[in-house]
């Protein structure tokens, strides 16, 4: 996965734009077809990002400290998509809030199983055996997780060159 799959404020922002469209081809021109077209559109939209909405209300239960709804709802994600490794990450964070250790510790290990390229997992499980004062431990999850964001970053900026260089012959 390349990306990291989350809501950000641009899609809020790409919603907001469609919902004004379809309000704008309803009212302003009078067209119910284009209206219904664009709040099918919407509707298209907002199914492919169902597992990143969840996962993010997810985070908001967590916050708000209402840790079994949290945890329904990665379930939830797990149950359409069980290969979904945000999901999984959410759930080990979840646990983490819960002081539940062990279990986010094997939540992150999970996580890294299923993603063996995604460095998100280690570096929280860095971050738990800081808390934990487990300093060796969190210092092998850091080295490793940065070993695999530099990677990452080596690829994409080796893409980037080599997008500018095949730009650049045309």
């Amino acid at each position: 996965m390349d990306r990291y799959q989350g809501w950000k404020w641009y899609d809020t922002g790409l919603i907001i734009l469609l919902l004004i469209a379809a309000l704008y081809c309803i009212m302003v021109m009078s067209d119910y077809f284009m209206g219904v077209a664009c709040l099918a559109v919407i509707l298209m939209v907002m199914g492919s990002f169902t597992k990143e909405i969840y996962v993010f209300i997810a985070d908001v239960y967590k916050k708000r400290g209402n840790f079994d709804k949290a945890l329904e709802l990665c379930d939830k994600v797990l149950g359409k998509d069980s290969r979904y490794v945000y999901a999984v990450i959410e759930k080990g964070s979840i646990y983490e809030e819960m002081n539940q250790a062990d279990k986010a510790l094997k939540t992150y290990d999970y996580a890294s199983s299923m993603d063996k390229e995604l460095y998100i997992p280690l570096r929280k499980k860095g971050d738990l055996y800081t808390k934990l004062n487990r300093n060796d431990e969190a210092q092998k999850a850091y080295e490793k997780a940065n070993i695999l964001k530099l990677k990452k970053d080596e690829e994409r900026w080796t893409f980037r060159l080599l997008e500018k260089i095949s730009l650049g012959k045309k």
